[in-house]
């Protein structure tokens, strides 16, 4: 069986674990989780993950104080490789910084707020695929959101499902509207609404 790009990150990851001398405790420690979760969520992230989220990667690599390039790379093109070959493995770059970027503010930031809001709850499922969809500036708007709830300090678990909500429901207008507009230009008129 071959392995893949993802495999491989993998396979890095394990072996830099390895030279580390590092314990799994402090590492699950270090990847940001405390107490008997630590050591479990070190070892299931080595042991049991196959196909890494970037998140995770970012957490481990910076647990382990590389940059997460490091682990991800990919070999650069051969001389004489096509021009088109380049420009996607650039566009590949753009798309996983954007990944990274978008990962991060969703780890840092909204998970951190939303967790603190509900007094422990996350987002998860649907909602949290949903959220993981929206562009960069949505994922600020939505963490800025959730840092003005924040100074209450009282936990209201209907309050960040709220915030969560309504910015979901901007995307997809503002999704509508230019589809809308790209119609009206075509001269085939308004998108039909459906909710």
């Amino acid at each position: 069986m071959a392995k893949d790009a993802t495999d491989q990150a993998m396979l890095k990851a394990r072996k830099l674990f390895e030279k580390s001398g590092k314990s799994l405790d402090e590492l699950g420690q270090a990847m940001g989780y405390e107490g008997d979760v630590a050591r479990k969520a070190a070892w299931q992230f080595l042991n049991k993950t196959a196909d890494p989220r970037l998140s995770m990667l970012r957490r481990f690599a910076k647990a382990m104080d590389v940059a997460p390039e490091e682990l991800i790379a990919t070999k650069k093109p051969k001389r004489g490789q096509s021009e088109k070959a380049s420009r996607e493995g650039q566009s590949m770059k753009a798309r996983t910084a954007e990944e990274a970027e978008k990962s991060h503010i969703i780890e840092s930031r909204i998970q951190c707020r939303y967790e603190t809001l509900t007094g422990g709850h996350l987002l998860k499922d649907d909602r949290l695929d949903r959220v993981r969809e929206l562009p960069v500036r949505y994922l600020e708007r939505l963490a800025d959101e959730l840092d003005r709830a924040i100074p209450q300090a009282k936990p209201r678990p209907g309050w960040p499902s709220i915030i969560v909500t309504t910015v979901l429901a901007e995307y997809a207008h503002a999704c509508r509207d230019e589809e809308n507009e790209k119609l009206n230009a075509s001269g085939c008129g308004p998108a039909e609404m459906t909710m």
